[in-house]
């Protein structure tokens, strides 16, 4: 109503800049189009507890880091290097040492990011390295698990068969939400991100239970990957409907 008597071209420009603030943030589109209402999102139960994790975990370790001369960059590293050694483990049977190994890696994984953030050194590489060595680390400890499974003691072609799918469907958990969030949207929905499948291996690695990690992983994690491409295709349709109400065909 405000633009009643705005000229057509004011008003097309206006609506525009609207209509792109909105692409890139959610909370200006109308309540029934929101993504969190069509599958459950748990992202806001993750970052309670991230919030939990930095305060009492986080910030300390990473001023001790710090203050130890160890870099962003070498965090990633140093993390991606004991995945590696518990990959190894893992496919020689040696689950609880390898389980130990993870969670320590983690651990270095999880505080790189706030090494950069404390030292202003922020880097789209260093997000970038980050991003592809957590993928590798997943795929490292899956592959090894697999390995255990085609020639350890329990030699099993399910457990072989799971291992491959619970690695696809990591990637797939991932790569949606990357795809989602390179067309402007979160991309957030879902369950068995990284942190519960990290969880879930270190507890069944810890425990002795290797195959419910596969088993849980390899039905769990498409299940995952599916929910969150609908829930992301569904926010997606509905925000283009949303910004272009007035398109019309070209005459």
């Amino acid at each position: 109503r405000p633009w009643i008597n705005i000229a057509g071209d004011e008003l097309l420009t206006r609506f525009s800049v609207t209509t792109t603030r909105c692409r890139t943030n959610n909370q200006c589109l109308p309540q029934s189009i929101r993504a969190g209402n069509y599958l459950p999102d748990l992202q806001s139960i993750r970052y309670g507890l991230r919030g939990a994790v930095a305060k009492w975990f986080e910030r300390p370790a990473v001023s001790v880091l710090v203050a130890l001369k160890i870099s962003a960059d070498m965090a990633t590293l140093i993390g991606l290097l004991i995945a590696l050694v518990s990959a190894y483990y893992v496919s020689q049977g040696h689950f609880l040492l390898g389980g130990v190994l993870v969670i320590v890696g983690a651990t270095f994984d999880l505080l790189d990011g706030g090494i950069a953030r404390s030292t202003g050194k922020v880097t789209k590489r260093g997000a970038l390295t980050d991003s592809v060595f957590d993928r590798v680390s997943e795929i490292a400890v899956l592959a090894g698990l697999g390995m255990y499974y085609v020639n350890g003691d329990d030699a099993d072609s399910t457990g072989v068969f799971l291992a491959f799918v619970a690695t696809g469907g990591s990637l797939m958990v991932s790569y949606v939400r990357a795809r989602t969030e390179g067309l402007g949207e979160k991309g957030t929905a879902g369950f068995l991100t990284r942190p519960e499948r990290i969880v879930i291996t270190v507890a069944g690695l810890v425990l002795g239970y290797p195959l419910a990690v596969l088993w849980v992983l390899g039905v769990g994690t498409p299940l995952s990957a599916i929910w969150r491409f609908i829930a992301s295709w569904r926010a997606l349709s509905r925000i283009e409907v949303y910004v272009h109400p007035f398109r019309t065909k070209p005459a």
